[in-house]
């Protein structure tokens, strides 16, 4: 019987509360607006073809305390690519960046894909981060960088299939993994 994808890629979309991070999630998803905002843990699962692969991405959403700008260990498991989102009309959310990256270091294995995402593009007189500043923290971090907009559904696509994109590429390369025998359950 043949498999219903080739690749199954958990990405997890963090950044501070009220950046978009749920609204650019649904968007991708071809769902409604969400609600004001999510409880809990919500993941949306969708399906890309990219080079004549089937993938089949499960997105989790985030729901972070705005007075904490901390995420459970448990989200990073087994995690492909992750999205550090934030609000380019809210420079605390941006200044925030530096701490999601510091808990990506430490938790996320180190072949996670990262890009940063400025959302919120559409609302133009409210900015208070320019794309410059954006690009500059990206290419310090060594990830990709894009703005996007959720409601005006700008480079929302571009942004989920430039991700599992980079993401595709990183598995397909990377050497395969050889397990110790020692180490290893085999359960029939």
């Amino acid at each position: 019987m043949a498999k219903p994808f080739d690749h199954l890629f958990k990405i997890v979309v963090i950044g501070d509360y009220g950046s978009g991070k749920s609204s650019l999630i649904h968007r991708f998803a071809n769902l409604e607006m969400p609600p004001l905002f999510t409880l809990g843990i919500d993941f949306q699962i969708c399906r890309l073809e990219l080079d004549l692969k089937k993938i089949k991405l499960q997105i989790w959403d985030t729901m972070i305390s705005p007075r904490f700008r901390f995420i459970s260990r448990s989200y990073f498991r087994g995690t492909k690519g992750m999205m550090i989102v934030y609000d380019i009309t809210d420079r605390d959310s941006f200044d925030a960046v530096q701490t999601w990256k510091r808990q990506v270091d430490e938790y996320a294995d180190p072949k996670t894909v990262l890009m940063l995402v400025g959302n919120k593009c559409d609302l133009q007189s409210e900015r208070q981060v320019s794309i410059q500043e954006g690009k500059q923290l990206a290419a310090e971090f060594g990830i990709w960088f894009m703005e996007t907009s959720a409601l005006e559904d700008i480079n929302v696509e571009q942004a989920f299939v430039s991700l599992t994109q980079d993401i595709k590429q990183t598995v397909e390369t990377a050497p395969p993994v050889v397990m110790d025998k020692r180490r290893s359950c085999i359960l029939s």
